[in-house]
């Protein structure tokens, strides 16, 4: 469960609101519209949510920015936690293949295989290191690590140029330092 998604169902709860209330109270002409990004707000599969619709909804009920920069950085911290690294080709738009890693593969050596098979067979190639930041390594060498892999929260790659508010968000939640240890979530 995500905690910004967390917060804005905690605080729809603590109001006493019904979600037709706060969408009207936000300002939607169209409630159902209104209610209907309440309620995505509200899903625990909601990470990375739009700004602007969050800013909306938070000054009805009574959220601060403070507040939704900590639930979104806790969420960063816990989506770019590292996972067992693995290897995926694309073998031509849409179609893609697993590579098989040893079994205890580092990210590092990931990185190489990928770096063979992408040399070998001129396919582009993605290492997963979490479930948001990933290694793509492209058939003339070059790499890049991004945040916002295929099918995760963040969305499309970073480097696409795709869903420029999305990946502001993006930009602005790897900037927000932690309160812990002043360390921005995507320094490592």
């Amino acid at each position: 469960m995500s905690s910004i998604s967390e917060l804005f169902r905690r605080r729809c709860a603590e109001i006493e609101l019904s979600r037709r209330e706060i969408a009207e109270r936000a300002g939607y002409v169209n409630i159902t519209k209104g209610m209907n990004r309440l309620r995505r707000l509200e899903d625990p599969k909601t990470y990375f949510p739009n700004r602007q619709v969050m800013e909306r909804f938070a000054a009805v009920m009574g959220i601060s920015e403070e507040e939704m920069d900590l639930a979104l950085c806790t969420d960063f911290e816990e989506l770019d936690r590292p996972v067992k690294p693995s290897v995926v080709a694309r073998v031509m738009p849409a179609v893609y293949t697993a590579v098989k890693l040893p079994e205890d593969c580092s990210p590092e050596e990931a990185v190489e295989i990928a770096k063979q098979v992408s040399a070998e067979t001129g396919m582009s190639c993605c290492v997963t290191l979490s479930k948001i930041r990933g290694v793509y390594v492209w058939k003339d060498g070059t790499i890049r690590e991004s945040y916002g892999l295929p099918g995760s929260p963040l969305g499309v790659p970073a480097f696409s140029g795709r869903r420029a508010k999305d990946l502001k968000l993006q930009k602005d939640v790897a900037d927000t330092p932690r309160e812990s240890s002043g360390e921005k979530p995507g320094s490592r």
